[in-house]
């Protein structure tokens, strides 16, 4: 997605002593048309929280989740995951992406979901956040387009 690749561009671009950007390097105001699938998570005591999340999760769930822990939310078998690719992200410094159908309170929807997850460092150098693009399509229409995994 040309949305995943920009954010991609920047987060490789930010690097600094062959490290992720620092959470601080994020100016929102610098990547205006990314925002609606902007998402930021944080590690706290084990568990994902969702610090930020842009109107395109609204839109998609009908629902706010800015501020809630991922295991709270209603994502039934699609919640791990959600964590799993955190936890990735998190673990190798490096980008992780997938797709999948959207799972919300027991049902799925007729929505796909293509996301990206990028680590980012904070000021004491521990990698405890992620930053995230997601982009939701209507399932049918995602039959066609193809899936692509990459890292680096």
């Amino acid at each position: 997605m040309d949305e995943h690749r920009a954010l991609h561009d920047w987060w490789r671009d930010s690097f600094e002593d062959d490290q992720p950007p620092n959470r601080k390097a994020l100016d929102p105001g610098e990547m205006p048309r990314l925002l609606p699938g902007l998402s930021v998570f944080e590690i706290k005591q084990g568990q994902w929280r969702i610090r930020l999340a842009g109107t395109r999760f609204y839109e998609a769930l009908g629902e706010e989740i800015s501020g809630a822990v991922i295991d709270d939310l209603p994502l039934g078998e699609t919640g791990r995951s959600w964590r799993r690719a955190l936890d990735l992200a998190r673990e190798t410094l490096r980008p992780v992406c997938g797709a999948q159908r959207v799972c919300w309170r027991g049902e799925e929807r007729p929505i796909a979901r293509f996301w990206v997850r990028l680590p980012l460092t904070s000021d004491d150098g521990r990698d405890h956040m992620v930053l995230g693009h997601d982009v939701f399509r209507p399932f049918e229409e995602s039959l066609h387009t193809p899936a692509i995994a990459w890292a680096g």
